[in-house]
């Protein structure tokens, strides 16, 4: 990736499921991340040419935060987190069958997009989740994030300059993209954040 740059996956915090702030919503979120191995996505989509991030801003940059100093990360802990949201080994309690989350995309057909989308699928399934992978074009992708009909989306962002301020404002609570039309795709919000 570009060192002015960053991707990763979010989720729509306005969502009944993945969204929120108490405990068990975290736990959630970071259970299904976790399940993502992203050093793998880089080996096998980018070719080896790319940095694993541990937060919102790349290396390079001022804040960016390293491996050893960024929370623990295994599968294991991942099946933990799952269980204590409430989800024990990716099954719904109350429908007792495996959780779906709703991945969406644009999509504009090609064969290696189909692959990325496999490989994103069988990670979550690494946990026991299923994700249901809805596909668009850009312009009805850009209603639904604009509506903040989304539950979770892979997002890029490429800085138009290194500073750690242009990676942090993508979860500035004024700029949330359902209310506002802004930047902030998971429609974040936190007084002390924005503070």
């Amino acid at each position: 990736e570009m060192a002015n740059s960053t991707s990763g996956i979010g989720f729509n915090m306005r969502d009944h499921l993945v969204g929120g702030y108490d405990e068990k919503s975290k736990k959630l979120r970071r259970a299904i991340a976790m399940a993502f191995d992203f050093n793998e996505y880089l080996s096998i989509f980018r070719n080896g040419r790319g940095v694993l991030a541990h937060g919102p801003i790349p290396p390079n940059i001022e804040g960016y935060v390293s491996e050893k100093d960024s929370p623990p990360r295994s599968l294991k802990l991942a099946k933990q987190l799952l269980a204590e949201a409430g989800y024990p080994k990716g099954i719904n309690p109350v429908t007792h069958r495996h959780l779906v989350i709703h991945f969406d995309v644009v999509s504009r057909g090609l064969p290696e997009e189909k692959a990325v989308l496999s490989w994103f699928r069988k990670q979550a399934l690494k946990i026991g989740v299923y994700l249901n992978i809805r596909e668009y074009d850009k312009n009805r992708y850009d209603r639904k994030l604009n509506s903040g009909d989304l539950q979770m989306v892979y997002y890029a962002w490429i800085a138009d300059y290194p500073d750690p301020e242009n990676f942090l404002m993508l979860f500035y609570g004024p700029n949330q993209k359902a209310k506002r039309g802004g930047e902030n795709l998971s429609n974040f919000v936190y007084r002390p954040y924005d503070r």
